[in-house]
């Protein structure tokens, strides 16, 4: 039974939690891009190809490249590939620089404003260590099933008493860690959507919400005292 379970288990957060913030990442990477596009063909379609790729494409050539240096850096690929990371980002730097400082008449503002966006690199960055966020909850909640069980098993050498804590520190356990495990999927998911994603390309307007109702231009009053 052990040798099937070991066959059948893919990430184990308890013994190697390392793969399953690795894929907690990835997936954060994914969305991230998949946002970044999806404003770069908003752009395009309301404003054409040299905007999009003037705006949105220099950020993804900037995340892009500092990511390619990451993962070099990091180990996650070769070192052979170091001088050309390290020139991929440089490169995205430059253009960064350039692109966002087109739109000032100064040197200075343009050297600025140039700054600024590569500075708009930390916040990527840190939209996608948000997403540690999922590692830590499915942690947790295996954590908490384990200690549960734990307890399950030390009262289950009581004699007596035993009989009676088992199913309360079982059944209210493992209720307690589903409600709050059932919350915090749904809340860090919701935020993981609506600040780390939607920021990225909704944008706000339309028009205000008018509920159907009945709407007359003039309003007859009847009461049933008649003078």
């Amino acid at each position: 039974l052990d040798r099937w379970a070991n066959t059948v288990l893919v990430l184990d957060p308890i013994r190697n939690p390392v793969p399953f913030l690795m894929l907690s990442l990835i997936l954060g990477v994914i969305q991230i891009y998949v946002g970044l596009v999806s404003k770069l063909v908003a752009t395009w379609r309301k404003a054409g190809w040299g905007e999009a790729l003037a705006g949105e494409g220099v950020e993804v050539f900037l995340l892009s490249g500092f990511l390619f240096l990451g993962l070099v850096k990091a180990g996650v690929l070769h070192e052979s590939l170091g001088p050309a990371a390290t020139w991929t980002a440089g490169a995205a730097a430059g253009t960064t620089v350039l692109a966002r400082g087109r739109g000032y008449n100064n040197i200075f503002a343009k050297l600025g404003g140039g700054l600024l966006g590569i500075y708009a690199l930390v916040n990527y960055l840190g939209d996608i260590l948000s997403y540690s966020r999922l590692f830590a909850l499915g942690l947790a909640t295996g954590v908490i099933a384990v200690v549960v069980n734990t307890f399950t098993e030390i009262l289950g050498q009581v004699p007596v008493a035993g009989a009676v804590l088992i199913p309360l520190v079982f059944v209210v356990g493992h209720s307690f860690n589903l409600v709050i495990s059932a919350l915090g999927a749904f809340i860090h998911s919701a935020r993981l959507q609506y600040v780390e994603f939607f920021s990225k390309f909704y944008e706000g307007g339309g028009r205000a919400f008018a509920p159907f109702r009945a709407a007359p231009r003039y309003v007859d009053l009847e009461t049933w005292f008649t003078p």
